[in-house]
């Protein structure tokens, strides 16, 4: 509950009310009659002074509309030729801060000015700053003889005006909300059910693929292991192998240099030659002795028996000359068979001596043959060593390198678990929470189902509450007002399928010692007109405080009409004692001429030709 003091009314150029003109509004408790002269028209007596002015005035200031018109556009301009600017400024107090509320038109502004502050706003700040709408303003603070009263409104209409002045229809609109949400929820709940169906049909899927990858990665590791296992063993078997040829060449013969002709063999091919050579001397000196040894042999026998010249073949006749050359020839055949003895000896000297060259030459070809023999099969003994221990160790570095690459073969298997692994994991994480998702929306689903219900079960007991409380508001008054052992009741339709109220409310009276209603519409007169004001009276009281708002202002407009002397007595005594138990300052306007002792104050409101006047009686 928060005051609402409204403090001051200031018209500025709206329709009669010409230049400047303010009515105080925060006074002290009690009932002031408003009433007026029209000196411009004194048939008219107080009516067309400008009294319910005032009011359309403060209403288009705080709701841009009169209480006759709810497009006054032009209308509320100053009347004459001149069309000054029109401002009305409502100043109040709102929960103990001043706020002056100020409308104006050419240029359309609606301005709050608070402290310091002053802003153009838009029209729903201001329902926001009062706390109620204008409907409900019009039927709390206002009561005009423009509108209707609230009994003689249609069922359907009374039932617009609930709706609008409690805003009902927030609640059917919350309720449609929370109906349209549970739709959306709904399909939300749907479609993560049907994600939430994937996501473990996935995680299904790859589970069985994972398994598989370890089943493949178990079989490829083992098989790799077996190759492994089986190029080490042939590794190793061949590194015995290249140590045991390594051993075996150690225990080859040292490879020697291919060995050349022997010093001795060199001596002995020259001493063969020197000898074969003197040989060779000794031979042909022979065969020359031996030829010359046949000539003088011949020439012996020539001049021994034919007794001729050796040399020219003639007969020799001289016989000293033949016995000297007899003796001659003698000579030279005993030198030349001494020379053959001779040399004979040196060629079977020589001949024995080149056999023995020959034999030690021999001995030592054959010894060098051998080594020669010796040298070149340990050469090819080397040689072929080399061979195996050079296949050998290319055998080991490619077994080596096979181990190197088979050992860097990467398990193509582990990728492929790590990605379904990862898969598997966000999948479950995503089934987690499309789970709790699930869960989540499936209880939102039942609490905003609950909801729309719950918003039209709220509504609906607002509706029965409200109704409770105006029809004791509304019979307290009617007591006041005379209508004592009396009742009202207010029902209406508690739900219909649209969950509206239209065309459901009804209005009921219990006469004085009946048990039998009879509907309002069946009344007339002062008794309808007391009833009128009770229920309005009773509908301010109850909206006000369903607004959690004290306001310090009442207006009613002319309500007398109808009543008898009686009725106006009583009303006005009721009228007074709401003003001191409220602290009200209730503005009573009406034509008619009142004692004045009832009133607190009286306002004049007199028009002339320069337009209408307040004054302060």
């Amino acid at each position: 509950m928060f005051d609402l003091q409204f403090e001051r009314l200031v018209l500025q150029d709206f329709k009669n009310y010409k230049g400047s003109h303010h009515l105080a509004l925060n006074r002290k408790p009690g009932v002031y009659f408003v009433k007026g002269e029209n000196h411009l028209y004194p048939d008219l007596g107080g009516n067309g002074a400008g009294k319910s002015t005032l009011w359309d005035a403060m209403t288009w200031c705080l709701w841009g509309q009169t209480n006759r018109d709810s497009r006054p556009a032009d209308s509320i301009h100053s009347w004459g030729k001149s069309k000054p600017a029109t401002q009305v400024s409502v100043f109040l107090k709102v929960k103990g801060e001043s706020v002056e509320i100020r409308r104006q038109r050419k240029p359309n502004l609606l301005t709050i000015v608070q402290g310091s502050s002053e802003r153009v706003v838009e029209q729903n700040e201001v329902s926001k700053l009062l706390g109620f709408n204008d409907a409900a303003f019009s039927k709390a603070v206002i009561i005009g003889q423009f509108g209707n009263m609230f009994l003689d409104l249609k069922p359907e209409q009374q039932s617009f005006l609930f709706n609008d002045i409690l805003r009902l229809d927030e609640w059917v609109k919350a309720s449609s909300a929370a109906s349209e949400k549970s739709k959306s929820l709904r399909s939300t709940q749907e479609a993560l059910a049907v994600d939430l169906r994937v996501a473990l049909s996935l995680v299904e899927c790859s589970q069985a693929d994972l398994d598989s990858y370890k089943s493949d990665s178990n079989g490829w590791s083992k098989v790799q292991a077996a190759e492994q296992s089986k190029l080490k063993s042939q590794y190793d078997e061949e590194n015995k192998n290249y140590s045991q040829l390594l051993k075996a060449k150690g225990e080859l013969l040292p490879l020697s240099d291919c060995p050349q002709s022997t010093a001795k063999i060199e001596v002995l091919d020259k001493e063969l030659a020197e000898v074969n050579k003197t040989l060779y001397g000794v031979i042909h000196d022979t065969k020359a002795a031996k030829q010359k040894q046949e000539s003088l042999k011949a020439a012996a026998v020539r001049l021994n028996d034919k007794k001729e010249c050796q040399t020219c073949g003639q007969p020799l006749v001289d016989v000293k000359l033949l016995k000297k050359l007899l003796k001659e020839s003698e000579d030279s055949l005993a030198q030349v068979s001494s020379l053959l003895v001779n040399k004979s000896a040196v060629q079977a000297k020589l001949e024995k001596s080149a056999k023995k060259i020959m034999l030690s030459l021999a001995d030592e070809k054959t010894k060098e043959s051998a080594a020669r023999k010796v040298h070149e099969q340990s050469q090819a003994a080397h040689l072929k060593q080399d061979a195996l221990i050079e296949q050998s160790s290319a055998t080991l570095d490619f077994l080596k390198m096979s181990l190197k690459s088979k050992a860097a073969e990467v398990n193509p298997f582990v990728s492929l678990i790590e990605k379904k692994d990862k898969i598997l994991a966000e999948t479950k994480v995503k089934v987690k929470d499309l789970t709790a998702e699930l869960n989540k929306t499936e209880g939102l689903v039942h609490q905003v189902k609950a909801w729309s219900e719950g918003f039209k079960e709220i509504r609906l007991a607002i509706i029965d509450e409200v109704l409770s409380e105006l029809e004791y508001a509304v019979a307290a008054n009617a007591e006041a007002l005379g209508l004592a052992d009396w009742k009202i009741e207010f029902n209406t339709q508690k739900e219909l399928t649209s969950g509206s109220m239209a065309a459901g409310f009804s209005v009921l009276l219990y006469p004085p010692d009946s048990d039998k209603p009879i509907k309002w519409e069946s009344y007339s007169g002062g008794e309808a007109q007391r009833w009128q004001i009770a229920t309005a009276l009773g509908l301010s009281e109850v909206l006000l405080s369903r607004a959690g708002l004290s306001v310090n202002l009442l207006v009613l407009d002319e309500p007398t009409k109808g009543l008898s002397p009686e009725g106006v007595e009583a009303l006005l005594e009721s009228l007074k004692n709401r003003a001191e138990s409220l602290s009200q300052v209730i503005f009573f306007c009406d034509h008619h001429s009142f004692d004045k002792g009832v009133f607190s104050g009286q306002v004049l409101i007199s028009k002339t030709a320069e337009g209408s006047l307040i004054q302060n009686l």
